[in-house]
């Protein structure tokens, strides 16, 4: 094999190595930056779910503390029971 043809391959070698290091570092770190999105998206999405939970019982308790206090409501079932 002559040298030239050596030189030629070591050359290949060295781009093929070289773009595969890059390649891989590439696909890396944006695997990483893809993971990070989608678990940012996912705290997000649950926060705001817990949120509206939350604001769904309050509303519900308020509605309980309305029909509670109602006078008509307690008086028939006052007479109901009674």
């Amino acid at each position: 094999m002559s040298i030239r043809t050596k030189l030629v391959l070591s050359g290949v070698a060295v781009s093929l190595i070289t773009a595969g290091l890059i390649g891989f570092t590439a696909y890396a770190k944006s695997r990483a930056a893809i993971e990070k999105q989608i678990n940012n998206h996912l705290s997000s999405s649950a926060l705001s779910r817990a949120n509206n939970v939350a604001n769904y019982i309050v509303r519900q308790k308020q509605m309980l503390s309305m029909l509670a206090d109602s006078n008509e409501l307690v008086a028939g079932m006052q007479k109901h029971h009674a």
